[in-house]
């Protein structure tokens, strides 16, 4: 019988349902019984949208709308999340308190319909129980956090009480907060502009609107977000303390007990409050841009670091597998032959090798060539240079490596210019051993060396003629003795 019912209200029969209804009369009340242990047939139709079904059953049994299923949805959370207005409608007419129950995640039906962005249920819940806009969530969010949160700005608008835009959550974030963390441009402007928040609120870590922006990781639209902001007066945090003009109200001062000369004496000091006041507004808006532009500075010397880090475990990698496998240090194999003699020309090592590959049993041996000479010193040194270099990189940039400093700066450059010199050097190498008469290929990597040399000339001459300035200026500041 159960069952039965159940298929009905799947397929909205409702003939069906009352023949059920008909054969027993307790169906309904036996289905209460059962609690939250499963659906009944009221969540089932509230959540397929099946009006009819659900009108009979709320009619003859009302109390079914109060029933929690297993997820601890009632129909009404069933209807709001999936748009139903129909059910709704006709669920609030039978019962308005089913808009107070809370799910097991502490939301109500309005929550649920602001999240899904189901404008017409938000506004029908705001006209039958204008009061749900103040119910809070499990985590103290209002349902404008929820627009936010969700990006649903149709719903956000709807909402129009001054006292719901300025709550917090249990954070301390007020929509504002939440807005500029997840980079609502439309929300944000709405809001500024309205002229309805107060854009220099701090939430539980002691942050402004503008300090959430500046702490988040850098996206995209972030620079015109912050001029807005500080379009309409938003500041950083360190900046919220400073003291407020202390106006003298007319009321205060009666002129029958204080003379002229008092009155004036007070006007004059209240000026020069306010000037000192103006000026340690000043002073602190000049250090909060400054701060700004620190930060940004930092933010891309942290991505200058990080392109660095992946040059030279690049270059490492290189001159590492170089060193392990130097040109013509491996034995060619023959095939098809028991004993052979193999001779390797090498013009650029200046070397003729001999060496014999023998088959016993089916298996390859081959003698390893090992290249003599200072050709092949001069290719271990700068491949030695090349591997110290990268890894000396790698050490500064992992260690902290003060990248302000502009004399510690050139030195990073100089190190790296040398070890991708090295790496050109090494490919000449490779061009010479492999293709010894080649010579248009083999003049392609010169040139590029060539390029790479005079750049270092050049940093070097730009880093002489700051040495000089910056003794020029150290000299200029010694005092003189007379």
């Amino acid at each position: 019988m159960e069952r039965r019912i159940n298929e009905a209200a799947m397929a909205g029969d409702t003939s069906t349902l009352l023949e059920l209804i008909q054969q027993d009369p307790l169906i309904l009340d036996r289905l209460m019984v059962m609690g939250s242990l499963q659906e009944n047939p009221l969540h089932i139709s509230a959540m397929l949208g099946h009006t009819d079904f659900t009108r009979e059953l709320l009619n003859r049994k009302p109390e079914l709308a109060r029933e929690l299923n297993s997820q601890g949805f009632t129909p009404l959370h069933l209807a709001s999340a999936k748009g139903k207005i129909e059910i709704v409608e006709e669920i609030l007419r039978i019962d308005t308190a089913c808009c107070f129950i809370h799910d097991r995640e502490g939301n109500i039906p309005l929550h649920l319909a602001v999240n899904k962005g189901h404008i017409e249920i938000v506004k029908e819940f705001i006209n039958v129980k204008p009061e749900l806009i103040r119910l809070l969530t499990s985590h103290g969010e209002t349902i404008l956090h929820l627009c936010v949160k969700y990006n649903q700005f149709e719903a956000f608008k709807i909402v129009e009480d001054e006292e719901i835009l300025k709550s917090k959550d249990y954070e301390g974030n007020t929509v504002l907060h939440l807005a500029v963390a997840m980079r609502h441009l439309q929300m944000i402007k709405y809001l500024v502009e309205s002229n309805r928040v107060d854009v220099n609120t701090l939430n539980a870590n002691g942050f402004t609107a503008l300090d959430v922006l500046l702490q988040c990781p850098a996206q995209s639209g972030d620079l015109l977000i912050g001029e807005i902001l500080r379009s309409f007066g938003a500041i950083r945090s360190i900046n919220t303390m400073l003291p407020s003009a202390i106006a003298i109200s007319s009321h205060q001062i009666e002129p029958d007990m204080i003379g002229s000369q008092t009155i004036l004496s007070r006007s004059l000091k209240e000026k020069k409050r306010k000037k000192k006041i103006t000026k340690k507004k000043m002073n602190a808006s000049e250090e909060e841009d400054d701060d700004d532009d620190d930060f940004e500075n930092n933010r891309d010397l942290r991505r200058d670091a990080n392109s660095l880090m992946v040059v030279a475990v690049l270059i490492a990698t290189m001159t590492f597998e170089a060193g392990l496998n130097p040109p013509g240090g491996d034995c060619v194999k023959l095939i098809n032959a028991a004993t052979s003699n193999c001779t390797i020309n090498n013009s650029f090592f200046n070397r003729s090798t001999t060496f014999e590959s023998q088959i016993f049993n089916g298996t390859e041996i081959g003698n390893f060539i090992k290249l003599p000479g200072f050709s092949y010193y001069v290719f271990e040194l700068v491949d030695t240079v090349g591997f110290l270099s990268s890894l000396s990189v790698i050490v500064l940039i992992i260690c902290g490596f003060p990248f302000k400093q502009s004399c510690l700066k050139w030195t990073l450059m100089v190190v790296m210019m040398i070890a991708i010199a090295s790496v050109a050097l090494l490919f000449m190498f490779w061009m010479y051993a492999t293709n010894p008469n080649h010579y248009v290929v083999q003049s392609f990597p010169a040139f590029w060396l060539l390029l790479i040399v005079l750049l270092a000339v050049w940093q070097l001459f730009r880093f002489i003629v700051w040495l000089f300035k910056k003794f020029e200026r150290v000299a200029c500041k010694r005092p003189r003795v007379h």
